[in-house]
């Protein structure tokens, strides 16, 4: 693997890393703190999405710049793509679950 393949692969580790524990920080903080007002609801949910989301659409998108077109890629780079994909997917049905039972 190349230096800079490297360096995005490590990057989205990082990023991954991140963005589990943003996730899990504010699932544990809005399921305590938010009894109904609205303008917590919308701050917590803009804080959940630049600090967990936002860092895993770049990760992902690190992991992509990582792999290799046509040549075999190791399964760390596969993991990290799988790793900030699920976050994204968790978010994406968080956001559902938001918007249609909120």
């Amino acid at each position: 693997m190349s230096p800079a393949r490297k360096r995005c692969n490590i990057t989205a580790y990082i990023l991954a890393a991140w963005s589990t524990v943003c996730f899990i920080v504010f699932m544990v903080m809005a399921a305590g703190l938010i009894e109904g007002d609205e303008v917590t609801e919308a701050i917590v949910g803009v804080v959940f999405l630049l600090g967990a989301g936002l860092p895993a659409v770049v990760g992902a998108g690190m992991s992509m710049t990582a792999l290799r077109p046509g040549g075999p890629n190791g399964f760390g780079v596969w993991l990290g793509l799988g790793w900030n994909s699920l976050v994204l997917a968790g978010m994406l049905v968080m956001v559902v679950i938001g918007v249609f039972f909120g």
